[in-house]
């Protein structure tokens, strides 16, 4: 659920959506007041089911059965080198499997997406693309943009989160053995560290 629009993924893997649409987060850029389904794409020969969904400020994520990643909303996309006013398919390596995606909440330049993908070698790792100033990116550094998706610096190998939130500037998330993580802006102890 984002600030401005909400999809529902169903079991059966239809998506259903409503909200109000900016910089074209939701089809044809019309806002839509009762609950209306989604079509990632109108090629009919396109099988691909979606198996996650996350909304951001302004643009929204899809995740595919055959791993791949769809976004919608110019927000982001344009922090990314892209544009389109229908779903379009992310850009990632191709050894890369997405699993699940979460889009950022950030609002005014900062706009953001983490997505989880299965490695070549069987890891499951997080990616991140976007513009945040505080560090939510989790590239390590002071990286504050980036285009591409490239991945967080945490040992993946030995840490699979199994939730993850992000809010304006920072991000929690819980890992396989019931451990907090924080990154990102601590301000007013956001991160909840002292």
């Amino acid at each position: 659920m984002g600030p401005h629009q909400r999809f529902v993924l169903c079991e059966d893997s239809t998506v259903f959506y409503t909200g109000t649409s900016k910089q074209f987060s939701l089809p044809e850029d019309k806002n839509c007041s009762s609950w209306t389904k989604f079509k990632l794409s109108q090629d009919k020969l396109f099988k691909d089911e979606i198996v996650h969904v996350s909304c951001g400020n302004a643009f929204n994520l899809f995740v595919t059965n055959k791993g791949k990643v769809w976004g919608t909303g110019n927000k982001f996309l344009k922090k990314i080198g892209l544009e389109s006013e229908v779903p379009i398919q992310l850009p990632l390596k191709e050894e890369l499997h997405a699993t699940r995606a979460w889009a950022g909440q950030q609002g005014n330049s900062q706009s953001l997406a983490i997505i989880e993908v299965k490695n070549a070698d069987g890891d499951f790792q997080l990616f991140s693309a976007g513009a945040n100033e505080q560090g939510l990116l989790g590239q390590g550094g002071k990286t504050k943009e980036t285009k591409i998706f490239q991945a967080v610096n945490y040992d993946f190998k030995n840490v699979k989160f199994e939730q993850i939130s992000l809010g304006f500037d920072h991000a929690v998330a819980i890992d396989a053995e019931g451990n907090l993580w924080a990154w990102g802006s601590n301000l007013m102890h956001a991160s909840g560290f002292p």
